[in-house]
């Protein structure tokens, strides 16, 4: 897949924003002990990070079979997992690019002790798409974006959010009791 400019860039604060989060929800950073999913996982460039770092159960799932993806899958149906099977699932810039974005959330709630994300904000649209358009960020990824999720709507089913990249995009969060 072709590289532009920014994707890379933007990628790398995404990571680090979700690595700060877990980081606080894990302190003790045994991160070799827990099981993670990585939905969405794209090219498996987040899932190498975390075994980087230590990760030793880590599960990529996506819609496109590729060399760094364990399970291919629809996100936007049920995900086929038993409840509380992971102890965090990740779900980085995956969100927006869902039909079913909703269940997609629910679903991340419910197989997971913990859930971390990624979405641009509302805000962001103008921006990726003038990006987009100078050709600075992938045109079909932005063209793939179905919805852009606010703070309200994400904190209606049950996340904890916080604003990064200037309000650009938002962290979602939600620790589940066990």
């Amino acid at each position: 897949m072709k590289r532009f400019a920014l994707d890379s860039l933007i990628a790398t604060l995404r990571y680090s924003k979700a690595l700060e989060r877990f980081y606080k929800i894990f302190p003790d950073r045994k991160i070799e002990k827990l099981k993670i999913l990585d939905a969405g996982s794209g090219d498996g460039r987040f899932a190498r990070i975390l075994k980087e770092r230590g990760a030793k159960r880590v599960i990529t799932a996506d819609r496109t079979p590729n060399p760094g993806i364990d399970i291919v899958l629809d996100l936007n149906h049920p995900l086929p997992f038993k409840d509380k099977s992971f102890d965090v699932a990740f779900a980085l810039a995956v969100v927006e690019h869902l039909g079913n974005g909703e269940l997609f959330l629910l679903e991340l709630q419910r197989v997971a002790k913990a859930v971390i994300g990624t979405t641009p904000s509302p805000y962001a649209k103008p921006v990726l798409e003038f990006l987009a358009f100078l050709r600075l960020v992938n045109p079909e990824h932005i063209k793939d974006h179905k919805k852009y999720w606010s703070e309200k709507e994400l904190r209606n089913i049950g996340y904890n959010t916080e604003k990064f990249e200037y309000g650009l995009n938002i962290l979602f969060y939600k620790i589940n009791a066990t």
